[in-house]
């Protein structure tokens, strides 16, 4: 006989669109019951625009709710994240502390990551080898700023969910693997979850340093360098990005004699792929020189944009390493009616509804 079960919401609140998933958990196994993706702003919504207001954003959350069949008030296991400029992820070494000293260091330590006009900081952290009788201790330190975990618990409030967990976006990303699988005791995870606005990069040692970093290149820059090169709106580039692709093979008129770096790669449509494979090369660069290793296993590619096609193998011949794109749902049982074809922009939120039901 199984266990009795619990229920959990993961809700990933995007630049671009809503994510939000039901997951059931009966002793060891986890069965999705339901999900949403909702866009927040319309359709062809201009990218240049200066984003969802905050009443875009509930109004997108209510449809989600609505989509899954569950009332935001009913809701007794909710698992969200912040992320962006308001928060700091930062594996630290500090000499040996009590507590009450440890968390004051802290709070100055974060302040120096947070904007300055959001310096009043939100945090926690998690001692991951010493204590007050070895000379250091190294601590994963995560921080919010006041304003921006205010502001996430307000959006909350609106729709009328009970705030539950709270994580960061970078944590969340890992938890959708982490709890579900391993990483080899010799092996470095690296995930690449490509948004609307950014990539978040993160990089998981078992056995080092901690790292994650912010990409400036996201879906939306995919999505631009095909309306540039195609003369098509916005919304038509979506489309096209998503389903021919960003490496749509181009007339030799088109390349007008450029010796091309990729098969069927035209110039104007190379930028985005070529700059996001450039940063993440400097980052795990940077992590080698300040770590001391460099035993690559695997990189995942989570969000939106994890399946414009070809971009793994694009990335997998540029950075030297095995590409995937992930799939959050691939140890999960589904909910009756629920039929899912690889969904990598899930991740986040099932990594929440996971983390929340742990």
């Amino acid at each position: 006989m199984f266990g009795s079960s619990k229920t959990a919401v993961g809700l990933d609140i995007g630049s671009h669109s809503i994510k939000v998933v039901e997951v059931e958990r009966r002793d060891s196994r986890y069965r999705l019951k339901n999900y949403a993706i909702r866009e927040i702003l319309p359709e062809g919504q201009s990218l240049e625009s200066e984003g969802p207001s905050e009443n875009d954003v509930i109004g997108a959350l209510n449809e989600a709710f609505r989509e899954i069949k569950v009332k935001p008030k009913r809701v007794k296991k909710l698992g969200s994240s912040i992320g962006g400029q308001a928060v700091t992820v930062k594996q630290i070494r500090s000499i040996s502390l009590a507590p009450e000293e440890l968390e004051s260091s802290l709070t100055f330590e974060a302040r120096k990551y947070l904007p300055p006009d959001e310096a009043e900081a939100v945090l926690d952290f998690q001692v991951l080898k010493g204590d007050i009788s070895t000379s250091h201790m190294d601590i994963l330190l995560v921080a919010s700023s006041r304003k921006g975990f205010n502001q996430h618990m307000d959006l909350l409030e609106a729709v009328g969910c009970k705030p539950g967990i709270v994580d960061v976006d970078s944590l969340s990303i890992i938890n959708s693997y982490l709890l579900l699988n391993s990483v080899p005791d010799e092996g470095i995870l690296v995930m690449l979850n490509i948004g609307a606005k950014k990539t978040n990069l993160i990089v998981l040692n078992p056995n080092g340093l901690f790292f994650t970093r912010d990409i400036s290149y996201g879906g939306n820059h995919f999505t631009d360098d095909v309306r540039v090169s195609k003369g098509l709106d916005a919304a038509m580039a979506e489309r096209s990005k998503k389903e021919e692709g960003v490496f749509a093979p181009v007339s030799q008129e088109e390349t007008d004699g450029i010796s091309l770096g990729h098969a069927g790669l035209g110039l104007s449509r190379r930028t985005t792929q070529e700059n996001l494979a450039n940063e993440v090369t400097r980052s795990l660069r940077y992590y080698v020189k300040e770590s001391g290793h460099n035993e690559f296993w695997k990189i995942l590619l989570a969000g939106g944009s994890a399946k414009i096609p070809q971009l793994d193998e694009f990335l997998e011949e540029k950075l030297r390493v095995p590409v995937e794109v992930f799939d959050p749902t691939v140890q999960l049982e589904m909910g009756r009616g629920v039929s899912l074809d690889k969904e990598p922009q899930l991740a986040q939120a099932i990594g929440l509804a996971l983390r929340t039901l742990q």
